[in-house]
């Protein structure tokens, strides 16, 4: 079996959040990592993905990592957003609705499997259905 590709963004305070969700995924998907950062390093990093997940936690908001995911959504990959616990969607960047394909809540392991697999999840930080996104990707 093939494992898909993932390249994981996050806010460096969110740091172990990584190794538990290599712990829970690792042999399903391959999985990289990269903090955001004030450099073009996570940009060349990226490449070799398929899709991108973002770690939205307390602080994300505030984190210069806008251009990791423009990047992302030029180059066509899925972007799915997951909620950190005691984060909300008032700690998401501007943008993030245009350019995610799907919300998930971290304590729902199913719906971030499923969204890896290409199925639309739209749920708040609250593991609650929301209004669909609906795939929608424009450029802010």
């Amino acid at each position: 079996m093939n494992k898909i590709p993932i390249f994981i963004l996050y806010q460096h305070d969110d740091e172990n959040y990584i190794k538990e969700f290599k712990a829970r995924f690792d042999e399903r998907f391959e999985i990289r990592s990269s903090s955001i950062v004030k450099s073009d390093a996570n940009i060349s990093n990226i490449n070799w993905a398929r899709m991108v997940i973002v770690f939205i936690g307390n602080k994300t908001k505030n984190s210069d990592w806008v251009r990791e995911i423009e990047y992302a959504n030029s180059k066509g990959y899925q972007i799915i957003i997951i909620y950190l616990p005691g984060a909300t969607e008032a700690d998401n960047p501007p943008c993030l609705e245009d350019y995610s394909d799907s919300f998930v809540n971290w304590d729902d392991e199913q719906k971030i499997i499923d969204a890896i697999n290409g199925i639309i999840v739209s749920d708040g930080s609250d593991g609650e259905a929301r209004p669909s996104i609906g795939g929608k990707r424009d450029i802010c």
